[in-house]
């Protein structure tokens, strides 16, 4: 398993995100893909592991830029040839702490998004009292339709299914109240288009119980 690493973008400099995936090597079994300084990079690794590979890019995207403009206009960037990498065979995932803006018009752009889904989300992992939560979406949209509720709903039941191996994942709309009618109009839309899904639905929740660990996703 091969997985890219944006090395651009934590506050404390790239040695950061290496030191990270060369601890992580002593747990998991994978191949780290270092995007970045190539120079700056080997130095940081000093030899300390055998295998990795290294995607020599000197631009970077900063948090400030137009997310959409600077993936156009710096190709050379960590970004963009991380994701590039990505779209090619044999590359399984990628890690980036850079800009939120980029990393989703990254994924909008270069690998494109999932067949029937319209909109990308942030999930979340909230600390729970037990079992695992997921939160969707936690900032990559700022106003959403029913059916974009319904598409966060079926990505958080096969994350947390496929990833975080939850056999049957609990699905649950965030709330004014419990009860089916409560909630705007966007909450009821929603609530209806859940219910009739197939997805394991019940029903709302409110946010009192979000580090309860009742439901697996939010």
């Amino acid at each position: 398993m091969k997985i890219i690493i944006d090395t651009y973008g934590v506050d404390d400099g790239i040695k950061i995100p290496i030191e990270g995936a060369i601890s992580a090597l002593k747990e998991k079994d994978f191949v780290p893909v270092f995007s970045g300084d190539k120079e700056k990079i080997e130095k940081i690794i000093d030899g300390r592991i055998k295998f990795y590979e290294i995607i020599d890019a000197k631009d970077k995207i900063e948090n400030n830029e137009d997310p959409v403009k600077a993936i156009r206009r710096k190709k050379d960037s960590t970004m963009v040839k991380a994701f590039e990498k990505l779209n090619e065979d044999g590359y399984d995932g990628l890690v980036s702490a850079g800009s939120t803006g980029a990393i989703l018009a990254s994924g909008l752009f270069i690998s494109g998004r999932i067949k029937g889904i319209k909109r990308a989300c942030i999930a979340t992992s909230l600390p729970t009292y037990e079992n695992t939560t997921l939160l969707l979406d936690t900032g990559a949209n700022m106003d959403c339709k029913a059916e974009f509720l319904k598409e966060f709903a079926i990505m958080g039941s096969v994350f947390a299914k496929n990833v975080l191996h939850i056999e049957n994942p609990t699905v649950s709309l965030l709330n004014v109240g419990i009860e089916e009618h409560k909630g705007n109009k966007l909450a009821k839309e929603t609530y209806k288009l859940l219910e009739e899904s197939s997805i394991n639905f019940k029903g709302n929740i409110e946010a009192r119980d979000l580090f309860t660990g009742k439901t697996n996703i939010v």
